[in-house]
């Protein structure tokens, strides 16, 4: 049974804060009711409770949130920084108000706190507020944490082009850029700096942006260097409005499973389609690709070299002396080498674990694999990091279960945050089904994640 609050006047509660022991100034500091003059004498308080409590007490005057702010206990201002940052959406921008300078000052005063986790708290909780205090979140924005500084980089509608540019400018690291290449809305002036940085996954995961910008200009600059980099080849041929001429070129070098995504676009009119058989007969002829793994239906029978050479065709004898023709020759099927033959088909699974041997397989491939919509690789790569079978991580998603999918997450080692998107683009779940998360952090106890992993075993 909840025990009633006993209503204190203002001599008793005061009296109480001058006098009282650890444990009455503590439940003191946590009261909505308590005058916020008394409230902001207990600031300097001794006792680790009494400031914890102050911190997490939105009743607290903003002036005391200041104080608290360059408190030295670390915990202290992690409670500062979770009930600020929330209080933020609520606020009017004032500069003449007091109450919004002491709250932006104490904003930033945490922002430049040495404990990454406190910057990184205000980060996640203030990356898509509106109105965040544009000095604060600027600041955030350049961290040279990138737990830090992503989640702004990624989400945040304050920053601006200008403020990206600069940033971008002053060459941060890579998983920086490559957050901004995965904000929601890239200009082209944003993607002409990103690949000038020449940061290939940043450039990369620009391509797979569909709701990126990005100038014929920039993508002909990227496709002369594409055939480099086979990590943008797909992005490549699957941008929305890809100019036929540049899928002419980009036909000259990518595979031929790509080739048949650039035909079974059905954008693109009959006369770019005959260039490009005509660069694929000359691949075929030249050996650099196979004409086994161009789809028959993309193919020129009568153009592209007979997959068959005469010598190996069946040959039709002359009859013989009783009128009978001898049955033709079978091909050696020894002859069916790479040149005829398409190549064996491979797996989501052995892909993620040829990322692994080659120590490939991380957070990034994963968001990489995301960004691209390429959910089964997404499952497959969370399977071989967790250490599961993936009937397990399949079990996971098929039941929509936002616990089950952040279980197998946590067992892959991904962070909290990266489980929620896995949550929204493999699982489907929407907003109000998801179990949100910020950061490193997850959201349930480690005996709860291990029983979530534990149902997913059991047939």
């Amino acid at each position: 049974m909840t025990q009633k609050k006993i209503s204190l006047s203002y001599t008793e509660s005061r009296a109480i804060a001058y006098t009282g022991d650890d444990n009455a100034r503590a439940r003191i500091a946590e009261r909505s009711d308590i005058k916020p003059e008394i409230l902001y004498y207990l600031v300097d308080d001794e006792s680790h409770q009494v400031r914890l409590n102050l911190a997490a007490n939105q009743a607290t005057p903003r002036l005391a949130d200041v104080k608290l702010a360059r408190d030295t206990e670390e915990e202290i201002k992690l409670e500062l920084a979770v009930k600020i940052a929330r209080l933020v959406p609520d606020l009017e921008p004032d500069e003449q108000d007091r109450v919004y300078q002491a709250t932006v000052e104490t904003l930033e005063i945490l922002a430049r706190d040495q404990a990454t986790r406190v910057r990184q708290i205000l980060a996640e909780t203030l990356k898509d507020v509106a109105n965040a205090p544009p000095s604060v979140i600027k600041h955030l924005a350049r961290d040279t944490e990138s737990i830090v500084a992503e989640p702004v980089l990624l989400c945040s509608p304050v920053l601006n082009d200008d403020d990206l540019l600069e940033i971008i400018s002053a060459s941060p690291l890579g998983g920086q850029l490559s957050a901004i290449s995965r904000r929601d809305m890239v200009s082209e002036l944003v993607s002409d700096a990103i690949v000038a940085s020449s940061d290939i996954t940043a450039i990369a995961l620009l391509l797979g942006n569909n709701n990126a910008q990005i100038r014929e200009e920039t993508l002909d600059a990227v496709i002369d260097r594409a055939h480099e980099f086979t990590d943008w080849h797909l992005p490549l041929v699957e941008r929305p409005k890809l100019p036929a001429r540049a899928a002419v070129r980009l036909a000259k070098f990518v595979a031929g499973s790509l080739i048949n995504m650039l035909h079974n676009r059905g954008d693109l009119d009959e006369k770019f389609i005959a260039e490009i058989i005509s660069v694929v007969e000359q691949r075929v002829e030249e050996g650099s690709i196979d004409a086994g793994s161009v789809e028959t239906e993309f193919r020129d029978p009568d153009r592209l070299s007979h997959p068959v050479p005469p010598e190996k065709e069946a040959i039709q004898d002359e009859p013989d002396e009783n009128g009978k023709d001898d049955e033709p020759e079978e091909v050696d099927d020894l002859w069916l080498d790479q040149k005829v033959r398409k190549k064996p088909v491979i797996s989501p699974l052995d892909v993620a674990r040829s990322k692994m041997e080659e120590g490939k397989l991380d957070e990034t491939s994963i968001v990489e694999a995301l960004n691209r919509g390429d959910v089964d690789l997404v499952i497959a790569e969370i399977s071989v990091l967790a250490e599961l079978d993936m009937a397990q991580v399949e079990k996971a998603v098929d039941a929509k279960s936002a616990k089950a999918v952040m279980a197998v997450c946590w067992k892959a080692g991904l962070p909290a945050r990266l489980s929620q998107d896995v949550q929204g683009k493999v699982a489907g779940l929407k907003d109000d089904q998801m179990l949100p998360a910020t950061g490193h952090q997850y959201p349930l106890a480690n005996n709860e994640l291990k029983a979530e992993l534990l149902a997913l075993s059991v047939d």
